[in-house]
């Protein structure tokens, strides 16, 4: 049985994503995304990210719609954390975040449907990737200092009326 805490986490998950969907993202969230997409896959808990290293599990995934010249397209990987007030998001959550977007940002995927072409790169598939952390409850300073230097965006909704 989920607890409240839980609940809450999932429920402040749908409403980012709505948001999401009216700030100019596409929102990945079902196996039909998944497969068209050689970087995801379905995992236990929900959608995957392919890295390098390892898969990754994530709490919402966004494409920006906007395509920006000379970049590889953008995607947003978001965490929400609804903690208790007076429990802020610690170094530790900010740490798994710079290590997923490292490994998922070093990964690229052949397109399975034009094997052994001389054009192999055309067909690649690789993502601009970008971590936000969204908390109820803030940030402790060291996840703060860590997040700006290593650019993971750290959106606090502590504050917020509407989600309050």
């Amino acid at each position: 049985m989920a607890t409240v805490s839980q609940i809450r986490g999932m429920i402040l998950e749908e409403v980012l994503l709505y948001f999401l969907r009216i700030s100019g993202y596409k929102v990945i969230k079902n196996n039909q995304d998944v497969i068209r997409d050689p970087t995801l896959r379905s995992g236990h808990s929900g959608i995957e990210v392919k890295g390098r290293g390892a898969n990754h599990q994530i709490d919402a995934l966004a494409d920006f719609i906007i395509k920006q010249p000379f970049s590889n397209p953008h995607r947003l990987l978001l965490e929400a954390k609804c903690y208790s007030p007076g429990y802020p998001v610690g170094i530790e959550i900010v740490r798994n975040a710079v290590g997923v977007s490292k490994d998922v940002n070093e990964i690229y995927v052949n397109n399975p449907s034009h094997p052994g072409s001389s054009y192999s790169s055309i067909f690649r598939k690789r993502y601009h990737y970008q971590y936000a952390i969204f908390s109820s409850s803030g940030y402790s300073s060291d996840a703060q200092n860590y997040a700006f230097a290593q650019d993971i965006y750290l959106i606090q909704l502590q504050h917020s009326r509407y989600l309050k």
